[in-house]
């Protein structure tokens, strides 16, 4: 067995992605916060404890417990036959809920597939070094005065002023002023 320090630190990545910052790594989350566990697992491979990080996980969600003894993580086979594990509390990711019953559906497989594919898609365009994204219906997430803007790299650039909550096509936007609207589709 692994030294309790490891399954200490695994635990607390484990922790970190499961209840705050998963999304933030492209983890697609369940409404009731549970995430895929082979999706998980490319998040987790620095903070390993052996070879098989699968099973490192398995066994953490297994031994480690809460304070008041309660389980810190919680699993589930889905209809998919895969493994989806949750953290049991105290989550800051907005509408999670880990009160809901344990259970997978295929709404939440195809969901997961779906965000998969995205995030493979927009890593792939990545890696081409495009200056392009590909066109994106989205909503403005933040008030932007680009009139204002000057871009060091690119000082003969010019930038739209947008409101928040304009609706844009998107080719090529900074994220923190961005969010892909609900239903849209790629023109």
């Amino acid at each position: 067995m692994a030294p309790r320090k490891s399954y200490n630190d695994l635990s607390k990545a484990m922790t970190c992605l499961l209840r705050h910052a998963g999304k933030k790594r492209g983890l697609y989350f369940t409404a009731g916060g549970f995430v895929r566990l082979w999706d998980l697992l490319p998040c987790l491979r620095c903070h390993t404890v052996s070879e098989d990080v699968e099973q490192d996980v398995v066994e953490i969600v297994n031994v480690m417990f809460n304070k008041d003894g309660s389980p810190r993580f919680e699993q589930t086979i889905g209809p998919d036959q895969h493994i989806w594990v949750r953290a049991t509390r105290k989550h800051t990711i907005r509408a999670i809920n880990p009160e809901l019953p344990a259970e997978i559906t295929e709404q939440d497989v195809e969901e997961g597939r779906r965000h998969r594919k995205k995030n493979q898609e927009e890593q792939q365009w990545a890696a081409t070094g495009s200056s392009q994204l590909p066109p994106i219906v989205g909503r403005v997430k933040a008030d932007f005065k680009g009139s204002e803007f000057v871009d060091q790299e690119y000082p003969h650039e010019r930038y739209l002023d947008l409101q928040r909550g304009e609706f844009v096509i998107v080719s090529r936007f900074p994220a923190v002023f961005f969010q892909p609207a609900e239903g849209a589709e790629t023109q």
